[in-house]
């Protein structure tokens, strides 16, 4: 029996759609480098900068910055004011490292976190060391440290989201700085929240042995440590298991604070109702096992 003939119509009308939307991705391309490239802008596009602006001493050894002050979060502006030394009007932040403030100062101004310098590494990484040295660790955690010290809530998430993002980008985790977060936050932080479960779920407790630094820290973050580990089971060897961080809407919940902001934008889920915050997909520890994920080589800090 003969087969039809084919559609020619059909498939001519998917190759009109497929070559109109090509075209329109063309027509947005050349937009946007248009925008990129463009000397002039429309003034209602700019950005508005106040006409008020900060004066600041950073350091033991002084160094002066300016800041616009509507960029500024009006908690921030408080502790500028009313925490901070003035000696003859000056904001004096003698307390504080310069460099992270410069980082702060740039954060502010274009949203972004500027940690990855030249160098941060030791050597490349094949993969076949197990442990290798890379300082934007510590430059985030400090970063961290110095948005708690100026009560800026949402750069703290932002320093949150950047360690996550670093995470999944390398497949690896920090595993020398239990001891400087716990003697740096307090009780109930989130970064120690996210330090911990990064070595529960990502390092499987690797992470806290030789020859990692984090196998002599806090009593306190090892009893945690130890604590996810059995909480978790097995299913921290699950290749399919979600990650406490991996979704925005736990990571909002689990990691974020949000004291003083507005929750992100998505729908956040009251865990306190939830039970136990390691049961993460627990569900599927009734279902087949899938490949065990293995854990992931750690990255210590100088």
């Amino acid at each position: 029996m003969p087969s039809p003939p084919r559609s020619t119509a059909g498939n001519k009308r998917k190759r009109n759609d497929v070559e109109i939307e090509l075209e329109e991705t063309k027509k947005k391309v050349i937009t946007l480098e248009s925008q990129l490239t463009r000397c002039r802008a429309p003034l209602s596009k700019a950005p508005k900068l106040a006409q008020q602006i900060l004066f600041l001493f950073v350091g033991p050894e002084p160094q002066f910055m300016t800041l616009h002050t509507n960029i500024l979060p009006k908690i921030v502006c408080d502790y500028l004011y009313t925490i901070t030394s003035r000696p003859r009007g000056f904001i004096h932040l003698v307390d504080l490292d310069p460099q992270l403030f410069a980082l702060y100062r740039l954060y502010l101004y274009t949203g972004q976190v500027w940690s990855q310098w030249d160098g941060d590494t030791d050597v490349e990484d094949d993969g076949q060391r197990a442990t290798h040295e890379d300082c934007e660790w510590h430059r985030l955690m400090l970063l961290y440290v110095l948005a708690m010290t100026l009560r800026d809530e949402t750069f703290a998430n932002k320093i949150i989201d950047s360690i996550v993002e670093k995470v999944d980008e390398t497949d690896r985790y920090p595993t020398d700085l239990a001891t400087e977060v716990w003697e740096s936050t307090s009780e109930g932080d989130r970064l120690r929240k996210l330090i911990v479960d990064l070595h529960v779920w990502k390092g499987q407790g690797t992470g806290v042995r030789r020859p990692h630094a984090d196998q002599d820290g806090p009593d306190a973050f090892l009893d945690m440590v130890r604590l996810g580990l059995q909480r978790a089971g097995h299913r921290v060897s699950l290749a399919s298991i979600t990650q406490p961080w991996e979704t925005a809407g736990s990571r909002c919940a689990v990691y974020h604070s949000h004291k003083r902001t507005e929750y992100c934008s998505i729908e956040v889920l009251d865990l306190t109702e939830a039970g136990d915050v390691y049961e993460y997909g627990a569900q599927l520890a009734t279902q087949p096992k899938s490949p065990a994920s293995r854990p992931q080589a750690p990255y210590p800090t100088p």
